[in-house]
């Protein structure tokens, strides 16, 4: 590779996504939001005016936090804290201020390019101030490390994610956390509980919960004032494990073992008393490693719950047994059907026992999908313009149904009318409402809620069950246990609340007598009642047969048990505070907030586009052939990310033969907008022996992209310039002159990305640009990629390319790859027409490596690949390779060596030493 073509590489692909620019998920900007800014004097809070309440409330709290984060940390931060603040999470998803697609399963981010956090509202106020301050701890955590410096001096230290995340957790939860207790009793009971530097190879839910208990520890052990003390130090030897043996004076093998032990002492004394699953259930499902939300038909015979079964999350159903097992619907099929919303959807059953409600994403709100269970399709999809719907219930007589609607930054109660399609809101107020369900004389509404009374909440307080009487409005609460309860049903004759809650150290279930008011915990388990998250329905119950279904946690995987009469269960008596002691308990994180009468000085500016640096890189080298060059990469953003200007400057040897490139998008809107201004060197083989031997281009494109929703978008341009050169490949006698033409390309992207890379599903592009200079000329291409995951972090890649010309001749404005075939770097590629096939194998190769000289550098995400190249151009010219080859993945961009065995027109042409780039898997 030559240094031009090394640099621009470098320079080029850096400030790209992972998905890489042909391609990539749309954020689709469905209705303009204007914004504003708080400024306070720590922070600046963004919002649009349907978040505008939700954003005076995070003011006196993000301040509170503040405060509590610097005393904690020994820091104060020298410039405010950017928080931009979305009101559901499918708006946090669509920002702009993120590169690439925002999972689903990420509550909250800060972005190492301007140090931005950026947040949705949950739906619970509790959950808001812990993502928040979570999130806050990593904006001190950056400043600690480089005191007004910039957010990417993560890339420079040698610190594993469980030490950033883990640390950010503790510090928004100091308090013991029932999910945490949850993975580390499990992980104690399987062995599996990984060292300090174990963790370091891991990069999943593990680095939270792991991470969050072992920095508790070391907080009580060597007190809290060490987390700031090692964060500094870390800033100074950027490195993790001499860090530690600064500030605890020992290394992370010795500290683990002092943690481990810790944990065997706390958990170990009650582990005679847990309950395995098969001791008062049975398994029914186990599908894959997620089997969530159970829902059971009033018959009892079919079970239908959320799965990962298939690789992508989907409705399954099985009988009553497990058997039978079969895929209703699988979400990212389409942008009607985005996804089945893991961590607070699930599937309902109508009275009648034919249909099936749940909710979906899809596009800019959750609808719901009626589902007939025996012509396997929609009856129906009913939009009622909410931002997402969390939980729901039939009444008895299948007429309404009850659901917790998400909207502004508010949950409320509402019933819709099945047959009359009405709206009628039950609530209206700043309180939590989840999980509902109908009481069997559908006279009363159950819900998990933390409502107190009729005042505002002020303060976090945990969930519990609620009771609203519909004829008379009015609210009454079942005693309950002193901690977090989800999840509640009527047991079948109305006179029982079974729910989850977390009293004991771990959910379980328990059970509140309506009328004697008696309060008993049945069950406990080994592992724990939970879905994904400590607020994810885990409860069903048929009221036909009296049984019990749930998601049971254990193993790291989610199991769906059934209990055949959970009456049955031989339990204890619980423990309830009394009413006043209740409504004195903030729970947890409540010592964080500020009393009501705390309001910091602020001001509210409307919001003003400023752009600042994202990113920046130059390089320089000198061919032993040519002239000294150099090249440079710059790109800006405003605080929304929604305009950019990205320049990029490739000098070699004069202006006049450099490559120089400036644009201008504007993605404030859903048509994105692009202005580009450009000069490039093109050199083609079909030239040699002609004057000058390349064609420089200068000139100017506009281009647009329009999402049809999340997967798919059209794009188009128009671009105009001067060549001066041959403007045609094949054609040295085409002339020089002004070139104009059109561009157009539809893409679909439906991949599914894990930890590696893409781990399952399908994108493909065609595209064309017909070019009038002098003569028509242009291309015809197309680019489809398949993945398929093959066994466990193993996935097979397809990738097929055509391309046709236009009119005879080919433009040598055609930026085409000349790496279709491994190890030929030829430029016949975008000079003739031409198809090509490539399949990879890809598999883990080392997850995670220590180098300890010349300095201490931890490695990760090494994988390998096995590969197979063929093509064929005009003149029925062909070139094949194949071989092996090893990744490394260097933030956005990879580093890939193959090894390929290379074949032209039949014949053996050698083996390449080894064949490097450095861009982006296909």
């Amino acid at each position: 590779m030559t240094w031009r073509a090394a640099l621009l590489s470098i320079l080029l692909l850096l400030p790209q996504t992972v998905e890489g620019s042909l391609f990539g998920k749309n954020k689709v900007r469905y209705r303009e939001q204007e914004w504003s800014v708080i400024e306070t004097a720590h922070l600046r809070i963004h919002f649009y005016q349907e978040e505008e309440e939700l954003a005076l409330e995070t003011v006196p709290l993000a301040e509170a936090i503040y405060t509590d984060l610097s005393e904690r940390l020994g820091h104060a931060i020298s410039r405010p804290i950017p928080i931009i603040l979305y009101a559901s999470h499918p708006e946090f998803q669509r920002t702009h201020a993120s590169p690439g697609w925002i999972d689903e399963s990420t509550g909250g981010l800060t972005e190492f390019l301007k140090g931005r956090v950026l947040l949705p509202y949950p739906g619970s106020r509790e959950e808001y101030r812990h993502v928040l301050q979570h999130e806050m701890a990593h904006a001190f955590q950056l400043d600690i490390l480089d005191p007004g410096g910039s957010p990417m001096v993560l890339a420079e230290v040698d610190v594993p994610l469980w030490v950033i995340e883990g640390m950010a957790e503790y510090l928004s939860r100091p308090e013991r956390d029932s999910q945490t207790a949850l993975w580390i009793r499990d992980a104690l009971l399987d062995g599996s509980l990984p060292s300090f530097e174990g963790l370091a190879y891991l990069n999943d839910l593990r680095v939270y919960r792991f991470g969050h208990s072992a920095w508790a520890f070391l907080a009580a052990e060597y007190g809290e004032e060490t987390l700031g003390d090692f964060l500094r130090t870390l800033g100074s030897v950027r490195g993790w494990d001499p860090a530690m043996r600064i500030v605890f004076g020992k290394g992370p093998d010795e500290l683990s073992e002092e943690w481990a032990h810790a944990l065997r002492k706390e958990h170990f004394p009650g582990v005679p008393r847990m309950q395995r699953a098969a001791a008062v259930g049975k398994t029914v499902a186990a599908l894959g490693r997620m089997n969530l939300a159970p829902a059971i038909s009033p018959d009892g015979e079919r079970l239908v719950f959320l799965s990962d079964r298939d690789g992508a999350l989907s409705l399954c159903m099985t009988g009553r047994e497990g058997q039978g097992a079969a895929t209703l619907v699988r979400e990212g099929t389409s942008g009607r059907r985005e996804s089945l919303r893991p961590f607070h959807g699930g599937a309902r059953w109508s009275p009648c026992g034919r249909y099936l409600l749940f909710p979906v994403q899809s596009g800019e709100e959750d609808r719901l999908h009626l589902y007939d269970v025996e012509r396997r399709r929609n009856f129906a999809v009913i939009s009622l313009g909410f931002d997402e719907i969390r939980g729901l219930a039939w009444s008895p007589d299948g007429e309404q149904v009850v659901f917790s609607g998400l909207r502004g930054g508010r949950s409320d109660l509402y019933l819709y009318g099945v047959t009359s399609g009405m709206i009628a809101p039950l609530t209206a107020d700043e309180f939590v409402y989840v999980h509902p369900d109908w009481s069997p004389d559908g006279r009363t509404i159950l819900c998990a809620t933390d409502r107190v009374g009729e005042e505002r909440p002020g303060r976090n307080r945990r969930l519990r069950p609620g009771l609203l009487d519909l004829r008379a409005g009015a609210w009454s609460f079942p005693p309950s246990p002193d901690g977090d309860s989800h999840s509640p049903l009527f047991d079948p004759d109305g006179e029982e609340v079974l729910f989850v809650c977390d009293a004991g150290g771990s959910p379980d279930l328990y059970t509140t007598s309506l009328t004697t008011k008696r309060v008993r915990r049945l069950s406990f388990f080994e592992g724990g009642i939970s879905g994904l998250l400590p607020t994810s329905r885990s409860l069903a119950s048929c009221r036909e047969t009296g049984e019990l279904y749930l998601s049971l946690f254990r193993h790291q995987s989610w199991s769906i048990v059934r209990i055949d009469d959970p009456r049955l269960l031989e339990g204890e008596e619980a423990l309830v505070p009394a009413e006043e002691v209740l409504l004195a308990s903030d729970g947890e994180g409540a010592r964080l907030l500020p009393p009501p009468s705390f309001f910091p000085p602020y001001r509210i500016l409307p919001y003003r586009p400023k752009l600042s640096t994202d990113f920046r890189a130059g390089g320089a080298g000198i061919s032993p052939s040519g002239p000294f060059s150099s090249a440079s990469s710059l790109l800006f953003s405003d605080d929304l990310g929604d305009h950019q200007v990205e320049v990029a400057l490739g000098v070699y040897g004069s202006l006049r033969s450099s490559d120089l490139y400036a644009a201008y998008e504007d993605r404030s809107r859903r048509t994105a907008r692009k202005l580009a201004f450009f000069q490039f060197l093109r050199r083609s083989s079909a030239w040699a022996g002609t004057a000058g031997g390349a064609t420089v281009y200068r000139g100017v494109r506009l281009g647009l992209s329009y999402p049809l929703d999340r997967y798919r978008r059209i794009e188009g341009g128009i671009r105009i310039g001067e060549g001066r050169g041959p403007l045609f490949h094949g054609a040295p006698d085409s002339g020089e002159g002004v070139f104009a033409g059109v561009q157009g390309a539809y893409v679909v992207d439906r991949v599914r990305w894990g930890r590696s890379g893409a781990e399952g599903g399908r994108r493909f592009r065609v595209s064309a640009e017909p070019l009038l200079a002098g003569g028509l000329g242009g291309w015809v291409l197309g680019d489809a990629r398949f993945y398929a995951p093959f066994g466990e972090r193993v996935v097979l890649a397809l990738r097929s390319m055509v391309g046709g010309r236009i009119g005879g001749n080919g433009p040598a404005l055609y930026a085409g790859t000349r790496t279709a075939v491994r190890g030929f770097s030829e430029e016949l590629w975008e000079e003739r027409s031409h198809g090509a096939q490539s399949v990879e194998l890809r598999f883990p190769l080392i997850d995670r490596i220590r180098l300890g000289w010349p300095f201490p550098l931890s490695v990760g995400g090494i994988g390998g690949v096995l590969f197979a190249d063929a093509g064929i151009f005009e003149g029925e010219r062909s070139r094949v390779a194949y071989g092996p080859g090893v990744r490394l993945g260097i933030g956005p961009v990879r580093l890939m060596l193959d090894f390929p065995e290379l074949w032209a027109d039949g014949e053996r042409v050698g083996k390449a030493s080894g064949y490097f780039r450095i861009g982006s898997d296909f």
